[in-house]
């Protein structure tokens, strides 16, 4: 949790920072204009609030806790079902003939490593499906603020999060967290609604 959480954060991290890098290296023309027409308007959210309380962040979290639960069992069987057999050949090595001992190392060596290349190959597996999995929370979070932003008119919304706080003084009036759980959680029934028909 706490390392899926960290790459929200810095995914969230980098999309701030081109906006404030986007937003302050333009023209001196179009920053005149800006600041003359147009006044800057922030706002924040906790980060750990929506990730505690967004119906769909929570079931993604739920769903690869799972499926890292469901590789981590079959693992195990596989590489207890070694141990085991790895006991047995121990017992029985005395009586073998040098052939059924060499055959049986072969079988244990084989057996060893293909634990390790099923190993690597599902924890890789794993991190890429849990990595777009997160892409997809934040992508649907990042939809909802831009259409919750037509007619509030922030120019810059930032995140905070207790695991990665770049926000040093933060007033309670600008931050929509709640109005963003509020919103996200209804799109997401909303949307839970249309593919479960």
């Amino acid at each position: 949790m706490k390392q899926i959480s960290t790459y929200l954060n810095a995914v969230l991290l980098v999309a701030v920072a081109a906006l404030f890098y986007l937003h302050f290296n333009q023209k001196s023309n179009s920053t005149s204009k800006l600041s003359t027409e147009k006044p800057i308007k922030v706002a924040y959210f906790e980060l750990d609030s929506i990730q505690n309380n967004y119906g769909y962040f929570k079931d993604v979290v739920e769903e690869i806790n799972q499926k890292e639960k469901d590789v981590k069992a079959e693992l195990n069987k596989k590489k207890s079902n070694f141990q085991n057999l790895y006991v047995k050949y121990s017992q029985q090595s005395k009586g073998m003939t040098p052939e059924q001992y060499a055959a049986a190392q072969k079988q244990l060596e084989e057996m060893q490593r293909d634990i390790q290349i099923e190993e690597q190959s599902k924890g890789g597996a794993f991190s890429e499906e849990t990595r777009n999995s997160l892409i997809k929370v934040k992508k649907a979070i990042e939809d909802y603020i831009k259409k919750y932003n037509i007619n509030k008119n922030y120019t810059i919304i930032l995140s905070n999060s207790s695991s990665a706080e770049f926000i040093y003084y933060k007033d309670s009036t600008i931050d929509i967290t709640k109005d963003l759980i509020k919103g996200l959680n209804e799109a997401y029934k909303k949307d839970s609604k249309k593919v479960s028909k």
